[in-house]
């Protein structure tokens, strides 16, 4: 069996997440979250990946937590499961490569995240809020509620927002065309009323104004003229938020499960919501919904045919099925 030096790992690696599809953005995050596990394994004199055991990665976890970030502040324990994520990620390709005989990382369990620290999506009243903290008055303000518009109203990735192109919108029809989700996989999603409002008048009055030779068909632009980077789209959604007096995390992220959330409470099918969100299982799709008993008690309520016929239910049972009921209670000695 081989045993690659660690040096040469990282390029075979990106090369499996590229033939897996993996988007070009979470491809250069794992390398650069690769890299500190890399240079971890080298300071132990570990220059083989089939020295590493168990035992290492256990020590890396722990090396993370009592190491603080640049700021100070100890690492999150998302930001620990995530570099977990990609450990297990690269340890499976080892083990289908034959490069080590075991996986180290296999039983290996992340931090649990404590509740508060989840990703809790947003009330209808909430988002009502969020969408009302957005100014219009200014171009940009008006770019910036569109997006909201568009990521509440579909449910679509902040990757994807930022990659739509003027060519991608079909304001008569309702419909976003995203060409490449995750995974390579394209596919149509339904707009709100609100989304394609917000969007002519963006596309009207603001987006003429932004353009320029580096833009292209590019939806969405910066001040610049230039597309836009997501991590502009979750900075204006984080002052938004706190702006609207939001004490939750909102980010785009917190969008997509408000999406999926508020379609699931009102009746929608889950297996509906799984396609507008280009889900490829619907135990993702499950994952992203959060919906309380008494919601699910008020679908039901309305939704079955029984439920119409609820003034026709006898207060007790009449009759023969009383008498039935007595006779068998009898036989069992009850």
């Amino acid at each position: 069996m081989s045993s690659p030096r660690l040096d040469r790992l990282p390029a075979a690696f990106q090369q499996r997440l590229r033939l897996q599809n993996y988007a070009e953005r979470t491809r250069a995050e794992y390398g650069r979250l690769l890299l500190p596990f890399l240079a971890f394994l080298e300071k132990r004199k570990i220059t083989e990946i089939g020295r590493v055991k168990r035992e290492h990665l256990l020590a890396y976890h722990a090396a993370l937590l009592n190491t603080p970030k640049r700021d100070g502040s100890p690492y999150h324990a998302g930001t620990l499961g995530v570099r977990l994520v990609v450990l297990k990620t690269f340890f499976a390709f080892l083990l289908e490569e034959g490069h080590i005989l075991s996986d180290p990382a296999a039983s290996l369990k992340g931090p649990r995240v404590p509740r508060e620290m989840k990703r809790e999506p947003l009330t209808e009243e909430e988002m009502n809020r969020l969408l009302k903290a957005v100014p219009t008055s200014t171009a940009l303000g008006l770019r910036d509620r569109a997006m909201v518009e568009v990521l509440y109203g579909t449910g679509i990735r902040v990757s994807e927002l930022t990659a739509l192109l003027t060519t991608d919108i079909h304001p008569p029809e309702r419909v976003l065309v995203v060409r490449k989700g995750k995974g390579g996989k394209g596919r149509m999603v339904p707009m709100t009323t609100w989304a394609v409002t917000y969007l002519k008048a963006y596309l009207k009055t603001v987006r003429p104004n932004l353009a320029g030779e580096a833009s292209g068909q590019v939806l969405f632009l910066s001040a610049t003229g230039r597309k836009l980077h997501p991590v502009t789209v979750q900075v204006m959604l984080r002052r938004a938020g706190k702006a609207a007096g939001i004490e939750k995390k909102v980010s785009p992220h917190v969008l997509r499960h408000t999406f999926a959330t508020h379609l699931l409470k009102k009746g929608a099918d889950i297996r509906a919501i799984q396609e507008m969100l280009g889900h490829e299982e619907i135990t993702t799709t499950q994952r992203y919904t959060k919906v309380e008993i008494s919601d699910l008690k008020a679908v039901h309520r309305r939704c079955h045919p029984r439920e119409r016929y609820r003034s026709r239910v006898p207060e007790a049972p009449a009759g023969r099925i009383g008498f039935y009921h007595q006779k068998t209670l009898e036989s069992r000695g009850e």
